[in-house]
């Protein structure tokens, strides 16, 4: 869709001008917009401006083109070895010819990673849109806030080194990103939308675009002409934007903590348990391994780009619990993606940390990387069962509480239909397997001579199954069929004929199938997650060899 694509190219245009076209440099600057001032915030020691800049300077000319903060102006002239950076320090006004650091591998990690973290935001964005039907208004909401969230993640960073027009695609939108971050929290919902809960976020999408629009105006009107809000009223218009994105990231927490925390049991509880999983792997990390060690020892313990890489995952956490329901497959994807993630995770911080206890060492920092790669030798031999005891946690999450039987009996089934391969057994079957899952309704259908296939046993049905001709069968596939719940016709005879059917398991013996089993939806979740989709499938193969 074209609003995919125009996300996608502003985000691809401040990246690679961000990359190519703003010079490398490892000094900080940062805009002080009470009086739209660049100001010198960090000079390394062994950085070639060390001996000309200062901490507190303030630039007021690069290249002899006066540093102001505009909207299309670049403040770099492209692809120049060296620039002469005019200071103001005090009262005085200084002049040095600084030359260019040389590219380096961790130079253009560094101006890469807000894109790249806004190119994988995007992706998930359009994936989650392109799968969206007309009627699937979370997949919207998700989908749209997840794509400003991308290009305002992008943007941002371009503006600070004065990308021509990043302002303009970053600060207006920083009010709508904020409410929108709250409003993602009412997600996933079980019906339809409340008013009740809907309007006060009306109210707040027309308060955040009015402030949008006074942004335009600061951007486009006032700065030109040196004014701003600041100057007017003392408030700056762009820490209080940044105020509310700040707030609307706390509000969003703080609902789905007091949803989740008043929930009842069930599907819509474990939903939310997800979203909070993927967000907590999403946060934590970042500050338990990056924020708190930088401020306590001055060494992250997780590299910054990896922090900010991991918070891809909240958008995913949403689109995976929207779409679990069509695709089951996500289930398995996403408890697997999780658990190799956390693993990845525990052996880079215990890298990490291994690696900065040696540098303290001065006895032993001569012999890295022979003691890292000892001690690590530990970590490395408890990763098997870390992984076993982080997916079990997972899947519990996602599946909740495991049955604790279905092992048993399947091999139960197994011994009576081999005891008594007959319909009668076979509706027995089916009837405890219904009763393990929680299904109510249920129909067991087996193709006759007569080029018919018809239901031999149901239970708990207000209509008769309908008899389809043999021939019908060819249509339906040997996996396990479930009803797609989202605004999606279905293609299957039975899940269009049968509001009821949840899941259509075919029993097949040498790819040709000779019956099928219906389920009902159970109850009182309503759907089927993978690992129960897996047991019905087992269940029609042992069936088919009876049937």
């Amino acid at each position: 869709m074209p609003l995919v694509l125009v996300t996608l190219g502003l985000i691809l245009y401040h990246t690679i001008y961000l990359v190519a076209f703003v010079p490398m440099g490892d000094v900080d600057f940062g805009w002080r917009l009470d009086d739209n001032a660049l100001v010198v915030t960090f000079v390394p020691a062994d950085s070639p401006a060390a001996s000309a800049l200062q901490t507190g300077d303030i630039l007021q000319a690069i290249d002899s083109q006066s540093v102001t903060w505009t909207i299309w102006q670049p403040l770099y002239t492209p692809r120049q070895t060296s620039y002469r950076y005019t200071v103001q320090r005090n009262a005085e006004f200084l002049s040095y010819v600084i030359p260019v650091v040389p590219i380096s591998f961790p130079l253009v990690v560094e101006r890469l990673t807000s894109g790249l973290v806004a190119f994988l935001v995007w992706l998930v964005a359009a994936v989650v849109l392109l799968l969206a039907t007309p009627q699937n208004e979370d997949a919207w909401l998700l989908g749209l806030t997840t794509l400003g969230v991308a290009v305002v993640l992008a943007a941002s960073e371009a503006a600070l080194y004065g990308v021509p027009g990043a302002w303009l695609s970053s600060f207006p939108f920083l009010p709508l990103v904020a409410v929108s971050l709250a409003h993602l929290a009412l997600l996933p919902r079980r019906g339809a939308r409340s008013l009740r809960a809907e309007r006060p976020f009306h109210i707040l999408y027309i308060g955040a675009l009015l402030l949008g629009v006074f942004a335009v105006i600061e951007l486009v009107v006032w700065n030109p002409r040196d004014f701003s809000l600041s100057k007017l009223t003392g408030v700056s218009l762009y820490e209080l934007l940044y105020v509310c994105l700040t707030v609307g990231g706390v509000t969003h927490l703080t609902i789905l903590g007091w949803r989740f925390w008043r929930m009842s049991p069930g599907y819509q509880r474990r939903q939310l348990a997800i979203v909070l999983t993927f967000t907590a792997v999403a946060l934590l990390p970042g500050v338990f391994l990056t924020i708190i060690p930088r401020l306590l020892l001055d060494a992250p313990l997780l590299p910054w780009d990896f922090s900010i890489a991991l918070l891809t995952l909240i958008p995913a956490g949403y689109a995976f619990v929207i779409y679990r329901r069509n695709y089951l497959g996500l289930d398995v994807f996403a408890t697997r993606s999780l658990t190799y993630l956390l693993v990845a995770l525990l052996l880079l911080t215990a890298h990490t940390s291994i690696t900065y206890l040696l540098r303290q060492q001065p006895t032993l920092v001569a012999l890295e990387p022979l003691p890292g790669a000892l001690l690590l030798l530990p970590v490395l031999m408890a990763v098997p069962g870390s992984a076993a005891r982080i997916r079990n946690a997972l899947e519990a999450v996602v599946y909740g509480a495991p049955p604790t039987s279905s092992f048993g009996h399947l091999q139960a089934i197994t011994a009576a239909l081999a005891a008594d391969p007959h319909p009668a057994t076979l509706g027995k079957v089916m009837r405890d397997v219904a009763t393990q899952l929680q299904v109510r309704q249920m129909a067991l259908l087996l193709a006759e001579p007569s080029d018919r296939l018809v239901c031999i046993d149901q239970a708990r049905l207000d209509e008769p199954v309908a008899v389809l001709p043999t021939a019908a069968l060819d249509s339906f596939g040997l996996d396990v069929t479930t009803r797609r719940w989202i605004g999606q016709e279905e293609s299957h005879p039975l899940l269009a004929r049968h509001d009821w059917v949840a899941a259509v398991a075919p029993l097949s013996l040498s790819d040709t199938i000779i019956g099928v089993l219906c389920f009902g939806p159970p109850v009182p979740d309503g759907f089927f997650n993978a690992r129960q989709i897996a047991y019905v499938g087992q269940v029609a193969d042992v069936m088919a060899v009876a049937a």
